[in-house]
């Protein structure tokens, strides 16, 4: 059985530590470099609960390339805490096909 065969927690039920294995909108997406020049994307995620902050750090490019603002993808990772609020370390996205999700899950309550 795979991550995404179980009920996912939503957003705003998840906490620091927790595992992230989570069908989300994508609502924000942004390219910047490290000090040593390397690229990281930041991310903003979204469900119908609420929204959560993501960085990649691997495989930058590869993740670039596929993501698109609006649309919904697998998002895999670690939940994290930085200064104070909820982040994640994201290690893997693909893009979500249409009969594992429901449109209206993505608009924010």
């Amino acid at each position: 059985m795979g991550l995404f065969d179980q009920e996912q927690q939503s957003l705003s039920q998840l906490k620091s530590g927790d595992r992230l294995a989570n069908i989300c909108k994508l609502a924000g997406l942004e390219k910047r470099n490290k000090k040593d020049g390397e690229p990281f994307l930041m991310l903003l995620l979204m469900d119908q609960s609420g929204k959560l902050k993501g960085k990649v750090w691997n495989n930058v490019n590869k993740f670039y390339k596929i993501l698109e603002l609006g649309e919904i993808f697998k998002f895999t990772g670690t939940v994290t805490e930085y200064k104070g609020e909820l982040d994640s370390r994201i290690s893997d996205i693909e893009k979500a096909d249409p009969s594992e999700y429901k449109p209206e899950d993505f608009i924010e309550k």
